[in-house]
């Protein structure tokens, strides 16, 4: 995108506006088709604050494909701009400019705002047929447009597919893995039944899509604590595994109010049916087992609710490794006598049920996000 961007414009404030959340639906509905089959690509008629062309031509698959990152972030642009659009009116009239570069790029055509001169389509010579035509409708209301020359064979025109009020009351999927970090450890707690319990410093990677095209703000996340107790007896067996990638939040949970600390883009966030976010989230515990979910706030037009997040209805538990070392290093009384080799006799992993893991680290089975 261009970086200095004139903040001068010919359009009304309600042509800006118009055309601000047509780009916002043309966005959604390209993003769509491309990645879900949910959209067109078929010819658009142009809103009223653009005087030429009068519809923007079918698009080639190919070269919209190449285009999804522009897309991509032009959708978001004008998502926020219209929403600030009382405080930053600057911000309209840039993403209005962006858009328009997107789309003569995307459609090959030139396109001419109201108010502004109008540039016509060049005529283009194709290879052993006529030259194109400029066509243009004047006057009344049109909907459905189709702009040609000649046309051989059917028409069709397809409508728009729109989103399911179920889909925007309740909008996001949601898939969690936890993936080892500081320790690579399985981790078997000695309780009734023994199970398996991520250790600190674990990373949560939740993964936030949208089920509806519309654009879903994530207004803010926080950890909510469940449960917190002393320490149980565990066996504790180490494993060499691969490094991750650095991750995004961490949140200390033996707070008395435990909040999310960003380690780059904090809140709020959108998402949509083909705009997801992953969110990588560090828990730390250093005295107590601690059991917790995460809750997410988010409003999707005008629906608005708070996605909780957990173990597939039950609450993650995080367990304090450190408890199960002395300050010299030795094993504590916590820590079972296992080695690498074997489990002692009274281990709890030797307790757990046949069809439990004796680790916790993968995906969590998938489930609706609950509000």
């Amino acid at each position: 995108m261009m970086s200095d961007l004139p903040r001068r414009t010919t359009l009304s404030p309600a042509e800006l506006s118009e055309l601000v959340d047509f780009l916002d639906d043309y966005t959604t509905d390209i993003l769509g088709a491309l990645s879900m089959g949910i959209g067109s690509l078929a010819s658009v008629l142009t809103p009223s604050a653009v005087t030429w062309p009068h519809a923007f031509p079918e698009i080639d698959r190919s070269t919209a494909e190449e285009m999804v990152p522009e897309l991509r972030s032009l959708r978001k642009s004008v998502y926020h701009a219209g929403h600030a659009a009382l405080d930053l009116p600057d911000d309209l009239v840039r993403a209005a400019e962006v858009g328009r570069q997107v789309l003569e790029k995307l459609h090959g055509v030139p396109v001419t705002l109201s108010g502004e001169e109008r540039r016509r389509v060049p005529n283009v010579t194709q290879q052993g047929g006529p030259r194109s035509t400029d066509n243009s409708v004047v006057g009344g209301t049109h909907r459905n447009l189709i702009q040609a020359g000649s046309i051989a064979g059917g028409v069709h025109v397809h409508p728009t597919v729109g989103d399911d009020i179920g889909d925007m009351e309740d909008p996001i999927v949601v898939g969690v893995e936890i993936h080892p970090r500081a320790w690579h450890a399985d981790l078997i707690v000695d309780a009734d039944p023994p199970r398996p319990m991520a250790p600190s410093g674990s990373v949560y990677v939740v993964t936030l899509q949208a089920r509806t095209a519309r654009a879903v703000i994530l207004h803010r996340a926080r950890s909510v604590i469940v449960s917190r107790r002393q320490p149980r007896r565990a066996c504790y067996r180490a494993h060499i595994r691969g490094p991750l990638e650095p991750r995004k939040f961490s949140v200390d949970l033996d707070a008395g109010q435990p909040e999310l600390r960003p380690e780059g883009v904090d809140f709020p966030l959108t998402i949509s049916s083909v705009d997801p976010e992953q969110l990588w989230i560090e828990p730390a515990v250093g005295a107590e087992e601690v059991g917790w979910r995460l809750e997410i706030d988010w409003t999707c037009l005008e629906h608005h609710g708070t996605a909780v997040i957990d173990y597939g209805g039950d609450p993650f538990e995080t367990y304090p490794p450190e408890v199960l070392f002395t300050e010299g290093g030795r094993p504590s009384r916590l820590r079972t006598g296992c080695s690498l080799i074997q489990h002692e006799p009274d281990c709890p992993a030797l307790h757990l049920p046949q069809d439990v893991k004796p680790f916790v680290y993968g995906p969590v089975a998938p489930h609706r996000a609950h509000g």
